[in-house]
């Protein structure tokens, strides 16, 4: 190779370096659609195609293209059929898939050998098509800090809640407690909070619920609960004979 066409091979090397940055970059802000046109446009590029394929599928995914995620899935995994990105384009295919393949898609990422974060994801999506509580109840102790962790409890918790029996009963309120005392997500926190105030009411755990509609309250003055949590409160009370302070409880603002 000359010189001249040396140096031509690393200009545009670079070239689609940088082009590969700025797509990057723009997908980092949101710009999905602007990143997934910079990273088709680069294909055929000296970059590794695997490399470029699998950001043109997580822009796919990230725009909701089912369509684009599943053709854009069978071309990265054609490039690069095993390893810890195949394992995450699967899950993308799945969840954009019919709903039947999606299922077996997701069974078969529930592996020792597939990534615990890629995993948890799987199972969580998997709870959610079959509505089993089991599967919730294994994405959060498969990955207790992870991204689906404190959904998938919320959603054990509230169907542990519907049981007849009063111990399954208890221990979804314990599940609420715990998030409602340490999810970082704010709103999942509060429901939680409510769920279990909600079912302590319906125990008839009158002095519970209330000690709980109260927190909920004074942590949540303005939330759009305020009304119904004031009503549970003096229901509660008055179940308690408590008559004054449920006459309070419904006057005061």
């Amino acid at each position: 190779m000359t010189l001249l066409a040396t140096l031509l091979a690393a200009t545009l090397a670079v070239s689609a370096a940088d082009r590969l940055a700025m797509a990057d970059r723009q997908f980092r802000r949101g710009e999905y659609a602007a990143a997934m046109r910079e990273y088709t446009a680069l294909r055929g590029s000296e970059l590794l195609a695997s490399d470029v394929s699998f950001r043109i599928l997580l822009a796919a995914h990230m725009l909701g293209d089912k369509a684009a995620v599943l053709k854009e899935g069978a071309a990265f995994l054609a490039l690069e059929p095993t390893g810890e990105k195949a394992d995450r384009a699967r899950l993308m295919v799945a969840l954009s898939d019919a709903p039947e393949k999606a299922a077996v898609a997701l069974r078969a990422l529930d592996r020792d050998d597939v990534a615990v974060g890629t995993r948890a994801e799987a199972l969580y999506h998997l709870a959610a098509m079959t509505d089993d509580p089991s599967l919730f109840e294994r994405v959060f102790k498969l990955d207790p800090k992870g991204r689906f962790a404190g959904y998938a409890k919320y959603r054990h918790a509230a169907k542990l809640v519907t049981s007849d029996d009063p111990a399954v009963g208890r221990k979804g309120v314990a599940e609420f407690m715990d998030l409602a005392f340490g999810a970082a997500d704010q709103q999942l926190a509060r429901d939680a909070l409510y769920g279990a105030a909600a079912y302590s009411y319906r125990a008839g755990r009158y002095g519970e619920s209330s000690s709980m509609l109260r927190r909920y309250a004074k942590t949540y003055p303005n939330d759009s609960r305020a009304a119904e949590v004031r009503r549970l409160t003096a229901l509660c009370l008055l179940a308690e004979g408590k008559c004054a302070d449920a006459v309070a409880c419904c006057t005061d603002e």
